[in-house]
């Protein structure tokens, strides 16, 4: 059994998450805006994938989760680790490719 901090059971919620996943294509460059208001910025090294979960009530629902990598060049007095985000943490996505350089997403 999956477990995930939180799951969308309502149709509007997961066409929003549906909406966050089609920005976080594979090698997109972006930051994020969590919950919380940390921000993380990095490269999207695995596209996210909804996926059906039960959350800590045992409510089955649908949330997904994005890894980004931070740029070595970026932060070179940090280890460049992964970090694994949940969707339902992200509430502004910023594309920082050149390409979509300013695009938000809220």
């Amino acid at each position: 059994m999956r477990i995930a901090p939180h799951v969308y059971i309502r149709a509007a919620d997961i066409d929003a998450l549906r909406a966050k996943v089609a920005e976080l294509d594979n090698g997109a460059h972006v930051e994020l805006e969590l919950d919380d208001g940390a921000h993380i910025s990095g490269i999207v090294s695995a596209r996210p994938m909804m996926l059906t979960f039960f959350d800590p009530a045992g409510n089955e629902g649908t949330n997904a989760s994005v890894r980004v990598e931070k740029p070595a060049l970026e932060s070179p007095h940090l280890t460049p680790g992964p970090f694994d985000i949940w969707l339902h943490r992200v509430v502004r996505i910023r594309r920082l490719d050149p390409k979509q350089r300013g695009h938000t997403l809220h």
